[in-house]
């Protein structure tokens, strides 16, 4: 045998081993730093906004096997009450569209990137809070007005409640609160 085939011979027969070892090997779960936000992915959550005019729509799925991706719209409501409250006030309306997908990172933050209909391309991230998540918004460049921040909780495995915060003094404020709800798809 020559010293060429010797050692492709060597070679073949010893490659299989540290693969398979490397195979039975328990792996870390990427999708474990996302809490329960992970059982979002699968499913699309909707609800009707304060004011009764607008509805959101949130899709979810696991990307890559260690992103989860979502998708947002925002969409009038089928037959608007106009003794409805007052719409929230947001800065895209009816018709908005965005996308993100976020990553799950050491010490319970997960990092996002944010794209929308709007010209919106920001990066964002929750933090965990227990069994909370939060999500600081951003602010305008040399904007005054008061920190806000989305806090995500789950009630079942069916709905979840979101409720946006702004910041008064050193204690944080409700300014409204929705309920999402699973759409099975």
């Amino acid at each position: 045998m020559t010293l060429r085939r010797l050692t492709l011979a060597v070679t073949l027969a010893l490659t299989p081993f540290p693969l398979l070892a490397q195979d039975a090997l328990p792996k870390a779960d990427p999708l474990a730093g996302f809490g329960w936000l992970r059982e979002l992915a699968g499913s699309c959550w909707t609800t009707v906004l304060p004011g009764g005019k607008l509805r959101d729509t949130q899709c979810y799925e696991v990307r890559f096997g260690r992103f989860l991706a979502g998708s947002i719209r925002l969409e009038p409501v089928a037959a608007p009450d106009d003794t409805a409250a007052p719409a929230v006030k947001l800065p895209h309306g009816a018709g908005f569209g965005g996308e993100n997908i976020c990553k799950a990172e050491k010490g319970g933050r997960i990092s996002c990137w944010n794209w929308g209909s709007d010209g919106t391309f920001s990066p964002g991230e929750y933090l965990a809070d227990g069994e909370l998540f939060r999500y600081p918004l951003p602010r305008k460049p040399a904007s005054t007005a008061p920190e806000q921040r989305m806090t995500w909780k789950r009630l079942d495995a069916d709905s979840v409640r979101v409720l946006r915060e702004k910041k008064d003094g050193e204690a944080w404020t409700e300014s409204f609160a929705v309920v999402y709800t699973r759409v099975r798809p």
